[in-house]
């Protein structure tokens, strides 16, 4: 498997497509993995640029918008970056997009799987990556995966520059909003993929009471705040936006991160909100995410990747926007520490997520919606 990755500063669109592809056309890849600024604002100038340069009609590109991206010569912040792979022919890429994602995601999502799984031609894919539109709920586009799929998929929500007002999909030649977009791989291909959401844990483990969808409103019984409060011994405050979060654990025993958002004007000051809904019933256990306990969790998601079975050659790097938010410049630092333990990489892109999809520890078939999380999704070609 040929795989490359690249970056772009050009600011403005067509000409940072051409530099994309003139640098990804030595290796005529199948698919590419594109992430760009929300700054283009959502021109299909990007993508046709691409296509332009490779001249290839039956390549399959799939990718979205973020507050910048991530490559692997530059851990930082790029305006476009992406990640081309050319399996020689060993795995096919299938690709759907589905609209409507924002009033409909479980059916949406449900009939993107349909129409995935109908093109497969009753072939079971090895994983799926894919991207949404943020503004939608996406604990139900991760309930349609869980049902619709018995294979693993990562993915990440499409995002801007923290504004939450707008997103991008690229599907192809076109680019989309209130959409999601999946790509399957159906072949001989390696894969692993590795989540980074352990941080620091506080006070005792409580159970949740009493929710209404994104808001909590009682734990063990008293109000959500008061709660959140005594444990931390102080008030929430501006200084925590990003910082304090929550473990959610079902009664399967799996465990999801939930950012705390921080209060707003008319908001019931004794429940607390989070970025994604809850159940009554779950388990929660405050935690924290310094910037030394992030980089520390990353070191340890990737410390064994040498001892996979295979080399991986590409990696596709899902980040929290919170992590980035956290660790400001030494974000960086992540993508350093995926490439110190796993050198066989030839190329790495990825991009800041409004929240993260990443499989189950209690089953790889079973797709959990993240907050500050890192997913690795690590890529090789199998063995003649």
């Amino acid at each position: 498997m040929k795989s490359k990755s690249c970056f772009s500063m050009n600011p403005d669109p067509y000409r940072a497509g051409l530099e994309i592809g003139e640098s990804l056309a030595a290796i005529n890849p199948e698919i590419v993995f594109l992430f760009s600024s929300i700054h283009f604002d959502g021109s299909d100038e990007l993508s046709e640029a691409i296509y332009e340069v490779l001249g290839n009609d039956d390549l399959i590109l799939i990718g979205c918008t973020s507050d910048g991206c991530f490559e692997r010569e530059l851990c930082s912040q790029a305006r476009s970056t992406a990640i081309g792979i050319n399996s020689e022919g060993q795995c096919q890429w299938v690709i759907h997009h589905q609209h409507n994602i924002g009033e409909h995601p479980y059916e949406s999502t449900q009939l993107c799987v349909k129409r995935i799984m109908a093109q497969c031609g009753g072939a079971t894919p090895k994983f799926a990556f894919f991207t949404t539109d943020f503004r939608t709920d996406t604990c139900l586009i991760a309930e349609a995966l869980e049902e619709a799929l018995t294979f693993p998929v990562v993915g990440g929500s499409a995002g801007d520059d923290n504004q939450l007002l707008r997103s991008f999909v690229y599907v192809n030649r076109r680019v989309f909003e209130d959409t999601i977009v999946m790509v399957a791989a159906v072949g001989a291909i390696n894969f692993d993929i590795r989540v980074a959401k352990d941080m620091l844990f506080v006070g005792r483990p409580a159970r949740i009471t009493a929710c209404e969808g994104t808001l909590l409103k009682k734990i063990d019984g008293l109000d959500a705040m008061e709660f959140v409060e005594r444990e931390i011994g102080k008030p929430v405050e501006s200084i925590d936006k990003g910082v304090l979060n929550l473990l959610l654990t079902d009664n399967s025993g799996d465990s999801t991160i939930r950012s705390v958002l921080l209060p707003e004007d008319k908001f019931d000051e004794t429940s607390v909100r989070l970025f994604a809904k809850a159940r009554e019933g779950d388990m929660i256990q405050l935690c924290f995410s310094p910037p030394e306990t992030l980089l520390q969790n990353m070191a340890e998601t990737c410390k064994d990747i040498s001892s996979l079975p295979f080399k991986p050659t590409a990696a596709i790097v899902t980040s929290c926007s919170g992590r980035q938010l956290v660790l400001g410049d030494a974000i960086s630092q992540e993508f350093k520490l995926i490439l110190e333990h796993c050198p066989s990489l030839e190329a790495m892109a990825g991009f800041p997520s409004f929240g993260e999809f990443a499989p189950s520890k209690v089953s790889p078939s079973k797709t959990l919606f993240h907050n500050m999380t890192s997913v690795v999704l690590l890529l090789s070609g199998e063995s003649a």
